[in-house]
């Protein structure tokens, strides 16, 4: 499945849900993301059906640490499956290497040593609540991100993921 149509899937999901009532699965979670930006998760109710997400990962040439503010609504009343979308900003920081990424829409030439970078981030997403006793969720998402960098580029890419979040509470 192509980028574009993972988006529409996940936009269609997302707006579909904001008709249905809300409620929340879970009060922590930590886990692990796979994907553009690569690492580790933690989710924490905030106000019922408001989430705060971090995460800090890795990419081709650096890191992130993103702050999100995240909804999450059941899909059609379900008690395993949620759709989740929000906003928030991300700190990029690169190593220096004079690389092309191309992967997940970063194509852009970074040459400045140890460039800086600042972005607005968004998330659309699907979680699944493994049944039974299992403390575990899968997810999926789109978190695009446009970012500003002080090697003075502008970065667009739609970074998404796919991971598994172990319910702490």
């Amino acid at each position: 499945m192509k980028i574009r149509e993972i988006t529409g899937v996940l936009t269609f999901m997302a707006l579909l849900a904001i008709s249905t009532s809300t409620s929340a699965q879970y009060k922590t979670a930590i886990g692990a993301r796979l994907g553009g930006t690569s690492g580790i998760s933690v989710k924490q109710l905030l106000l019922r059906p408001m989430y705060g997400e971090l995460l800090v990962g890795s990419f081709e040439n650096g890191f992130s640490v993103t702050a999100l503010i995240e909804k999450q609504t059941p899909v059609s009343n379900s008690d395993k499956f949620f759709v989740y979308y929000g906003a928030g900003a991300h700190l990029a920081f690169y190593n220096g290497e004079d690389v092309i990424d191309t992967s997940f829409g970063r194509d852009v030439r970074y040459e400045s040593d140890n460039d800086v970078a600042v972005g607005k981030v968004l998330i659309f997403g699907l979680e699944y609540k493994l049944p039974a006793n299992l403390p575990f969720i899968i997810h999926a998402d789109l978190k695009p991100f446009l970012e500003f960098g002080t090697g003075g580029y502008v970065v667009f890419a739609p970074d998404p993921s796919i991971g598994l979040k172990f319910i702490v509470r």
